[in-house]
């Protein structure tokens, strides 16, 4: 780290690499007694190995740059910034105005939320600061109205401080202590607008009455970020740089970062020629290897000392590193410097590993609701489509058979978009039905009959404020023996929301009730997501449209569905006067979060959901096939039309106060329920019925192997996958889909079988892991399976391969299944 010590000349700059006890640090870190007090009877023991380090500068007053694992953690700057804010002396030579003294710059709200809650708590043992949390819309009369007097330390966003400032022009006349949370997301997310309040700071600071007065920027992060370079160099003086994290110090260093391709063989060989040691060519070198043979085989001795200013860090990648290709191509990446193919490679196999091992996962619940997930390599959700997952067997048939206009009543509202209700028909609604026989039922005490034996995922009743319910059991903590009842976890299938119950609450709910399908139905609006690149809504939002529709009926287009999830745009409250026969609209729901200020238009979303759907995967094996065309048979110019003809009324209308009347049956603004063609979920099921078939397999075996011939023709692409005990098979031909998911009797060789495709056929052979034959091919009997009779003694003779040439071995093979699964083959099966 040669190069640390030039850099370390210019400014206060120091890497830890070795953790110090922190025990007794409290007793001397540079805090407040009072505060010291607080922290004591929270049960806190110390600052850790980064506040160390960090805290004293930052109660001196001087500019930090602290970059470390727990750069997001607000404790970093906290309690020094409070200690620096008890001395009232020094901020006396500032105008005598209202503006903060400190003021905290957080990436999100959820963020600032919770830097708030923190100072709210340790700002009881101080001096009165009065904390202000300032999240703002985009609406200009909100910005407005904020009142500052008296308020010493702000907590906000990038976006949400500039708003402020437009209509506070005085805010940065008493700011003395800038604080920067999570540095290197701030950048990302919002550079422009962080550099103008930086730009603003400095501005304010340069006046003569800061001569006598604090100036502080402090900024803490997890990773070293390329503007925070011009940071230090433009807005900070003589900053204190603490940075915990190796890889992130050799980033700021400026250490040359190879990566060196090579196969395990020729490691020492490769890793010598790049040290080339001669007398004339003598390096500084740290070795870390994997064992101490390898250490001794790459060990030279050197006694002469050479001072270099430029460090060089070597990655030696081999074909065992896939595990960690990921995580060096990321560094990489973070480090901006080039990028040999291989890695690539490594790379591309591994991400797909990693999603492929989320297949069971639940579905990004950000792809659902806003179209992109922006954390997808850190996400521990889904991000592609699994059928047999995301198109459960108990959808609602009112999804499947009402396409265009339904009516909705939404009953649990988890955000501003996202909601769970069902499908009301207003002729003759079934579930209403239902609920006054359930209700009528219970009413009776001999029918109060509660579970002893609780299973989970069964169907009880359950009284909720004199209401009875269907639930079904999702979980069930373990059980406890002294305990004769226990908690459950449960999901209201009628409503979509879960809860924690007692055992003893939960009632037999007789079979004729269970009848009915589970009624429930995710609702997502489409087109709409927050402000300032924020990934969830802010709880003001969905506070508002809580009181606003849970619990009414509103008119809504369906324009896409998945499984039980319903896309609606528009989604409107329409009143009917009877009496008069007049519709009355009174909000469209997308309108009503963009006026709150805090929603912003989203036009990608719809595309990327069909994008999404449009490269479905029925299984996670043939994912890599080309997407096929699904004409008119999907969202076609139909459905195109009939979305913007429901958007007639919202463009009308986009300022919810106005209310638009219909005379009669007949409304005018689009909301009518017409005659629609089928949606697009209809034709989507009807097209995947259409075109993914299993194909027709026969097979054959000698005592090494195993042949399969699939019956496929003008094969366009396909992938074939071997494991131990599966094999996966797709392949397009004309415009279907062929997949065939084999698990297998017996174990095989994976990486000896192969798969070649033919004029009418694709042939896949299997190695056999234990010599010997085959009782059958599955360990299911399938019907598009069979024992291929024309190989029962020629095989020798027929087969297209050198492989397997011996005797075939056909009495064990020759079973009744086979012989049955022989006569009903040759059927093309819709998944």
């Amino acid at each position: 780290f040669q190069s640390f010590q030039s850099l370390s000349e210019e400014r206060n700059f120091v890497f830890l690499s070795n953790k110090i006890e922190p025990s007794s640090i409290l007793e001397t870190a540079p805090l407040f007694d009072d505060l010291k007090k607080e922290l004591t009877r929270k049960k806190f023991l110390g600052p850790n190995f980064t506040e160390s380090y960090c805290w004293p500068p930052v109660a001196r007053g001087c500019d930090v740059v602290a970059i470390s694992y727990q750069g997001n953690d607000p404790f970093l700057y906290i309690p020094p910034v409070l200690t620096f804010l008890q001395s009232g002396s020094c901020y006396k030579a500032l105008p005598n105005r209202n503006g903060p003294l400190a003021l905290i710059l957080c990436p999100g709200w959820k963020k600032a939320q919770l830097v708030f809650e923190l100072l709210k708590t340790y700002e009881r043992c101080s001096r009165q600061l009065h904390p202000m949390l300032i999240i703002l819309g985009q609406n200009k009369e909100e910005a407005r109205s904020v009142k500052i007097r008296g308020c010493e330390v702000i907590v906000t966003t990038p976006y949400s401080l500039l708003r402020l400032f437009e209509y506070h022009s005085s805010l940065f006349c008493r700011l003395c202590h800038l604080v920067l949370d999570e540095i290197e997301v701030l950048f990302s997310d919002a550079t422009e607008q962080v550099f103008t309040i930086l730009d603003c700071y400095k501005k304010a600071i340069i006046t003569e009455e800061w001569e006598y007065s604090p100036h502080q920027i402090i900024a803490v992060g997890t990773r070293w970020n390329k503007h925070t370079a011009c940071l230090i160099k433009e807005f900070m003086n003589d900053p204190y740089v603490v940075i915990t994290a190796v890889e992130e110090a050799s980033i700021y260093g400026n250490v040359q970062q190879v990566v060196q391709p090579c196969t395990t063989s020729e490691r020492t060989a490769v890793l010598l020629k790049i040290l080339d040691f001669t007398h004339h060519n003598l390096q500084k070198v740290l070795v870390f290897t994997n064992s101490v043979n390898e250490a001794e085989m790459v060990h030279k001795d050197s006694s002469v000392y050479q001072e270099y200013t430029k460090a060089r860090s070597v990655i030696l990648l081999t074909e065992n590193s896939a595990c960690h290709a990921l995580g060096i191509l990321q560094y990489l990446q973070h480090a901006e410097v080039e990028i040999p193919p291989e890695l690539h490679d490594f790379t591309a196999k591994t991400l797909e590993a990693e999603e492929d091992k989320k297949f069971s996962r639940p579905l990004c619940a950000y792809l659902k609701t806003f179209g992109i997930c922006k954390s997808r390599t850190v996400c521990p959700d889904r991000h592609q489509i699994n059928l047999q997952v995301d198109v459960p067997p108990n959808i609602p048939d009112k999804i499947i058979q009402t396409p265009g206009c339904v009516t909705i009543l939404p009953l649990h509202i988890v955000n501003a978009t996202n909601y769970f209700g069902r499908i009301v028909d207003k002729q003759k609604d079934q579930y209403t039905i239902l609920a006054e026989e359930i209700n009528e039922y219970f009413k009776k005490p001999s029918n109060k009959i509660s579970v002893k034996n609780v299973e989970k995922l069964a169907f009880y009743g359950l009284c909720e404020k004199a209401l009875f319910h269907r639930v079904q059991v999702v979980d069930i903590s373990p059980k406890e023996e002294e305990n004769l009842f226990f908690n459950v976890k449960i999901k209201y299938i009628d409503e979509g929301r879960t809860s924690q119950v007692q055992s003893y609450q939960l009632l037999h709910l007789p079979a004729t009730f269970q009848c009915l399908p589970p009624q429930a139905v995710e609702f997502v609006v489409c087109r709409v997501k927050p402000i300032d690149n924020e990934i969830e809504w802010n709880p003001k939002v969905t506070h508002y449209i809580h009181h606003k529709i849970k619990g009414k009926l509103h008119e809504a287009k369906i324009v896409h569905t998945l499984g039980n999830t319903a896309w609606v745009d528009p989604m409107v409250r329409v009143t009917r006067l009877s009496d008069l026969k007049v519709s009355v609209n009174e909000y469209n729901v997308r309108s009503e979060i963009l006026s709150t200020g805090l929603g912003t238009d989203n036009p990608e979303h719809l595309t990327q959901l069909q994008k999404l759907c449009g490269h479905m995967k029925v299984l996670d094996h043939a994912k890599n096939l080309e997407p096929l065309s699904i004409k008119e048979d999907t969202a076609g110019p139909e459905n195109v039309s009939s979305l913007q003809n429901m958007s007639i009324q919202e463009n009308s209308t986009e300022n919810c106060n106005s209310s638009k009347t219909t005379f009669g049956d007949h409304r005018c603004d689009g909301v009518a329920q017409t005659k629609e063609t089928e949606d697009s979920t209809l034709h989507q099921r009807k097209w995947y019925r259409n075109s993914v078939f299993y194909p027709e397999i026969k097979w054959f075996q000698n005592e090494e192997t195993v042949t399969l011939k699939v019956k496929i023709t003008s094969v366009a692409d396909f992938k074939c996958e071997f494991s131990k005990e599966k094999v996966v098979f797709s392949a397009c031909s004309g415009d279907k889909l062929y997949l065939a998911d084999m698990e297998l009797h017996q174990y095989i060789l994976a990486e000896k079988s192969t798969c070649v495709i033919k004029d009418k056929e694709a042939i896949i052979i299997l190695t056999k892991e234990n010599k010997g034959a085959w009782s059958k091919l599955l360990k299911n009997k399938n019907p598009h399976v069979s024992f291929d009779f024309e190989h029962w003694e020629d095989f020798e003779e027929k087969s297209p391969f050198p492989v397997g040439t011996k005797k075939l071995y056909c009495t064990a093979a020759v079973t009744e299944e086979s012989v049955n699964s022989s006569e009903d083959s040759g059927t093309e099966s819709d998944e």
